[in-house]
């Protein structure tokens, strides 16, 4: 299980640690995410860097690998907590980069209008889950496939995290 979890006293950074269960002390750290202005980030799995991009309304997002495309993201309406993310099949996580492969679409999405925590759907199955550990915490348990790269799986956490920042900047 991935878990979330503030990186000291820098605002909105966290360190994506695989852990046993998520109240263990200790995890093998995976990546970094670090929130930037507007719904860019940096991702970091290892020494990795990989960027997220956003437009200047934050509401498409696009995260790179030197220069190439390894994921997407759109939200279609500004009022709703969804949106629709593809993650490149060529870049999914195998021995090599296949460059055939399809595409696999995924939707991020609030489990409940109000609450914080987001579900990730494939076509009408939940896949996956990010959940706070509490109202009052960005602690996070994460539990993606594992067919999703670890640098995805950052990207859907730094999704949940602009999302997270703008509800907190709106009251």
């Amino acid at each position: 299980m991935l878990v979330a979890e503030p990186a000291g006293a820098a605002p909105w950074t966290f360190d994506l640690l695989e852990k046993e269960h998520a109240l263990s002390k200790e995890g093998r750290p995976v990546a970094r995410v670090r929130l930037l202005k507007g719904g860019a980030a940096e991702v970091t799995v290892g020494v990795v860097p990989f960027g997220v991009e956003s437009d200047r309304r934050g509401r498409h997002f696009v995260l790179t690998f030197e220069g190439v495309e390894v994921a997407r993201a759109q939200q279609p309406a500004a009022w709703r907590r969804r949106l629709l993310v593809l993650v490149r099949g060529a870049m999914l996580d195998r021995a090599r980069a296949a460059p055939g492969a399809a595409d696999v679409p995924l939707v991020l999405q609030a489990e409940h209008a109000l609450g914080r925590t987001f579900e990730v759907r494939s076509g009408t199955r939940r896949v996956g889950r990010l959940r706070p550990r509490s109202p009052f915490t960005t602690r996070t348990e994460i539990t993606l496939p594992p067919y999703l790269p670890p640098a995805v799986q950052a990207f859907l956490f730094a999704l949940v995290a602009v999302q997270w920042r703008r509800a907190k900047k709106q009251g």
